[in-house]
């Protein structure tokens, strides 16, 4: 806890400041085809990206800033080997078909899970696959992630590529919502799980 605290004193001017970057981004791209009706779909990757997508749905929903933007904002589960829970992002396709999608994480390391994400959505490739415009908006072949920190190089937009010490990596579950790592489901059983740690509240 107490690394936290100096990591939060030392980054929070320049977390709050890149937040209002890649908000201000996000306004300038999709500001002529995003509505209440058809909001930016932000899909954090479990667990890195929650807190990163907590901050960016909270700035672009603040109407009194020059980047406002109508958006709702979705955890997903990204597991290692196993890829992104099909049956969640199954789910939010069919809530917002017209709706672009974009993935959030913390930052990309060395790409591993850029490259699980990339795998998952191969589906979904084709043009004529009718959920290809929520994905795939920024082109074919271009994985629309968006990171804090992108080291690696891989993501499409990146508020730097610095490999610095964001708070909300330091604490895991207690700024991620109070949930474990996501525990892997198949498809035809549902959604992959967590354990909510309630233990851990007052933290």
């Amino acid at each position: 806890e107490q690394l936290y605290a100096q990591a939060l004193a030392q980054g929070t001017n320049r977390c709050a400041t890149d937040i209002a970057h890649l908000a201000h981004t996000l306004h300038h791209t999709f500001q002529h085809t995003i509505h209440d009706e058809c909001p930016l779909v932000l899909v954090s990757l479990v667990r890195a990206g929650l807190p990163v997508g907590v901050l960016l749905q909270r700035a672009l929903a603040d109407a009194n800033s020059s980047y406002a933007l109508s958006s709702v904002h979705y955890g997903v589960s990204i597991i290692r080997d196993r890829g992104l829970d099909s049956v969640a992002l199954q789910m939010i396709l069919e809530a917002y078909p017209n709706s672009p999608i974009v993935f959030v994480d913390g930052w990309t390391g060395k790409g591993a899970i850029y490259q699980e994400l990339a795998h998952s959505l191969e589906a979904f490739s084709d043009p004529n696959h009718p959920y290809f415009a929520s994905i795939y908006h920024q082109g074919k072949g271009t994985i629309p992630l968006l990171t804090l920190a992108d080291p690696a190089g891989v993501a499409w937009l990146a508020a730097s590529t610095d490999d610095w010490l964001i708070p909300s990596g330091l604490l895991n579950s207690t700024v991620s919502g109070l949930i474990s790592r996501s525990l892997y489901t198949e498809p035809q059983s549902g959604l992959h799980r967590s354990v909510f740690y309630d233990n851990l509240v007052e933290a």
